[in-house]
């Protein structure tokens, strides 16, 4: 599992910039940790960047190290899902053995997961996923003290990332109303208890945010919301992925196990009832944070609940096939094989186009930090200003790159411009905002092109960039 956890995710075990990092840097590590990490109830990040920060490690080695770290505890999920599956599933060849572990690897690795080894401290993010499926495991295997011990582990996975938890649920889910629903009342009693245990966990996250900090980032019941945006909200998430994948291509992997159920389970309704009710839990868990007034915008990080139930569909599928019809079953292999290898692709594309997106933006502070060089050679001098201005908000890839948010946005055209122009150019240089006049005489007649030198005007000490 590790090593094609390492060959899936290889774009990220290298140096790579989200534009948080680009902000960490320019902050510092122990400030960033301290007034973002803390007021975000995500101590544990902050103690180990600060950590890091104090040893004075290069920010290349933590990137590299918390990714490997990272895809230790993702691997590390994926087996303890596999050995929860296994035991209900009755393994008498290598063939259902692979079967299991690739659904029990796209559970994991779902391609909202894409978000959680992306960014630099996604050790962290990591282990929180990790803290979960133990903390299920834990329930599912009865064992002494399971409740308590579920609160004390589901909390240091929510302390990790609140997000993180969301996948805890969905392992109970699952095994309660697919692998031992036998006992419907005790199944529903478990689900309650988990949602208890969840709800609390995220609950503790809040609490501490509101005892650490007078201005959390956190909110909680506001009311900026409408149900037009619920609707928007949907609509993101399970018709376009938010982007990760085609349209429709998991509202279809939906609707075939719907199918599929309806056409081999044995017991046709519970099974149906229970898959709806797991799909329709995973999109609750997803929006209800939006609904309750986060204060957060919608990103694939929060909803890896739903992006589970991909390889809790295949789970379905497989679990209602395996004993029947040969060729059947052959179909409902092959189509679990596709979708593996769709997911793998997934990430393999989306993080070399990050990787690509970070050397477009490297090439464009270049040529900026040539120009400079000249100018001050030219002028006798020196840039010591920067004035930033984006005309359009919504233009934030450059050509041919995947929509699909900080992944593959350029830091050059978001909020992180001012932070990355900082760290590439590598020099003391500060902050001024541009004038309407600034603005019209210097971009507003221009169609300005990618990596043109019509984006950057300098002016007595003043660095001007256009962004988009």
């Amino acid at each position: 599992m590790f090593i094609i956890s390492l060959v899936m995710c290889s774009a990220f075990v290298r140096p790579h910039y989200p534009q948080d990092t680009y902000k960490m840097i320019n902050y510092g590590l122990t400030k960033y940790s301290l007034d973002m990490f803390l007021n975000d109830g995500r101590p544990f990040s902050a103690m180990i960047t600060i950590f890091v920060d104090l040893l004075n490690i290069p920010i290349n080695i933590y990137c590299i190290c918390s990714t490997v770290i990272a895809i230790i505890f993702l691997s590390l999920s994926v087996i303890s899902v596999f050995s929860i599956i296994s035991k209900r599933i009755e393994i008498n060849n290598k063939m259902i053995l692979v079967l299991v572990l690739l659904t029990s690897f796209i559970i994991i690795y779902n391609y909202f997961t894409l978000e959680y080894i992306f960014f630099i401290e996604t050790c962290v993010l990591a282990m929180g996923i990790y803290m979960s499926v133990e903390a299920a495991r834990i329930i599912i295997e009865d064992e002494k003290n399971k409740y308590i011990k579920a609160i004390l582990i589901l909390i240091i996975g929510a302390f990790c990332y609140q997000g993180s938890v969301a996948i805890f649920p969905m392992i109970i889910m699952l095994y309660f109303l697919l692998l031992d629903n036998k006992n419907i009342r005790n199944s529903i009693k478990e689900i309650v208890i988990a949602a208890g245990i969840y709800g609390l966990a995220v609950l503790s996250t809040i609490v501490f945010v509101k005892v650490i900090s007078d201005s959390p980032r956190i909110q909680v019941m506001s009311d900026n919301f409408q149900s037009q945006t619920i609707c928007d909200w949907l609509y993101m998430i399970m018709i376009k992925s938010l982007n990760f994948m085609p349209p429709y291509i998991h509202l279809g992997i939906i609707f075939i196990t719907i199918i599929t159920i309806l056409a081999l389970a044995k017991n046709k309704m519970k099974t149906l009832l229970g898959y709806i009710f797991i799909i329709l839990g995973s999109i609750c868990i997803c929006i209800m944070p939006l609904i309750a007034g986060s204060g957060l915008a919608i990103e694939a990080r929060f909803c890896i609940a739903y992006g589970a139930t991909i390889g809790i569909s295949l789970l379905f599928m497989f679990y209602v096939s395996y004993k029947r019809n040969k060729y059947v079953r052959i179909a409902i292999y092959v189509f679990i094989i596709v979708v593996f290898i769709f997911n793998f692709s997934t990430y393999i594309i989306i993080g070399y186009q990050h990787i690509a997106v970070n050397k477009m933006d490297e090439n464009m502070c270049q040529i900026i930090k040539d120009e400079i060089e000249a100018y001050e050679k030219e002028t006798n001098i020196k840039v010591t200003k920067l004035a930033v201005i984006l005309r359009n908000p919504d233009e934030l890839y450059y050509p041919g790159i995947w929509h699909v948010g900080d992944i593959t946005e350029s830091a050059l055209k978001t909020w992180a411009t001012r932070v990355t122009l900082i760290y590439y150019l590598n020099r003391d240089i500060y902050n001024i905002p541009i004038t309407k006049e600034q603005n019209d005489r210097f971009f507003n007649n221009k169609r300005i092109e990618e990596f043109s030198k019509d984006r950057i005007v300098i002016q007595d000490d003043t660095l001007f960039f256009c962004g988009n």
